[in-house]
């Protein structure tokens, strides 16, 4: 089973960009492929944290809300209305801090092969694969319409889901401490990241 680090790295790579300019001025968010591509194509460029308008495309294609919304799952209902907007972006600022300062490294190297893409009415699926150092792993994206364009809500690298996994161990530390624990957890990452 792969690590917590390496799904957060796949996950997060997927969500790197350079552009200065709105997504939907180029019209990306109108084809689910095409946001992924261009996210990769442009992730080469550097540390999206340099750049306030590369922070804002990429808050155009990934949909951070719901993200945390679905590694809350249940969750979300037996915490307080607070604690949800707390972990929205705890989850994003954790995301974006984890990956950034090391994704032109790692996409100097990787070979991205996209395979077929689904639409079912708002959700999509944009599968791939991703060749690094001779190992060749499937990372699946999936994607939902909002509004009129497509953002990002999960990644599944081997069949495994990113926003499972999470969850996972997320319910497994609110299960031993409660939401204090959760919280504990992910202010000592933050911390780390600092």
């Amino acid at each position: 089973m792969r690590s917590l680090n390496s799904y957060i790295l796949l996950w997060l790579l997927t969500f790197i960009t350079g552009f200065n300019a709105s997504a939907s001025e180029f019209g990306l968010q109108k084809d689910p492929q095409k946001v992924i591509e261009t996210i990769f194509a442009t992730a080469q460029k550097g540390n999206p944290l340099q750049s306030i308008d590369s922070v804002k495309l990429l808050d155009n294609l990934f949909n951070y809300n719901q993200l945390a919304l679905n590694i809350l799952g249940a969750t979300a209902k037996q915490i307080k209305v607070d604690d949800v907007e707390w972990f929205k972006k705890t989850i994003r600022e954790i995301l974006i801090k984890t990956i950034y300062p090391k994704a032109n490294d790692f996409l100097k190297n990787v070979k991205i092969t996209y395979r077929k893409s689904f639409v079912d009415g708002a959700k999509a699926k944009v599968s791939s694969q991703i060749q690094s150092k001779g190992e060749t792993t499937d990372v699946v994206y999936l994607l939902e319409k909002d509004s009129e364009n497509w953002r990002v809500v999960d990644v599944s690298i081997d069949d495994e889901s990113w926003v499972k996994t999470i969850n996972e161990k997320m319910l497994k530390s609110y299960k031993e401490k409660g939401w204090i624990g959760v919280k504990d957890l992910l202010n000592k990452r933050l911390k780390e990241l600092k």
